[in-house]
């Protein structure tokens, strides 16, 4: 057998970038906008990419690909509301640093 049947050709336009997520892209974006998005995402992903990045693997086949696009959904969801908290407290912490440099305790 030759070499492009033994392994799946990589085709870089069927890529879908789902690991990463882009805070520019989802600035001034509605919960419901942004679970719009990440679902569009999730539809646009190959299969088995989306189950190696949701579960580390291929695939057991026991998951159905709405299964995946919810997982999907769900995961990015908690992972945006996970940088908002970081971000608020972050905030938090600058402008309190910004009070003790001005002067003002």
């Amino acid at each position: 057998m030759s070499q492009e049947h033994d392994e799946e050709q990589f085709d870089p336009a069927s890529h879908v970038e789902i690991a990463n997520i882009d805070m520019d892209e989802l600035h001034g974006m509605s919960e419901a906008e942004m679970r719009a998005y990440f679902l569009k995402l999730a539809r646009s992903a190959k299969p088995g990419q989306l189950s190696e990045f949701l579960y580390g693997l291929t695939g057991n086949g026991d998951e159905t690909p709405e299964e995946m696009h919810v997982d999907y959904v769900e995961r990015r969801m908690a992972t945006i509301r996970g940088l908002n908290k970081v971000r608020v407290a972050f905030d938090d912490v600058l402008s309190r640093l910004e009070g003790e440099t001005d002067g003002s305790r």
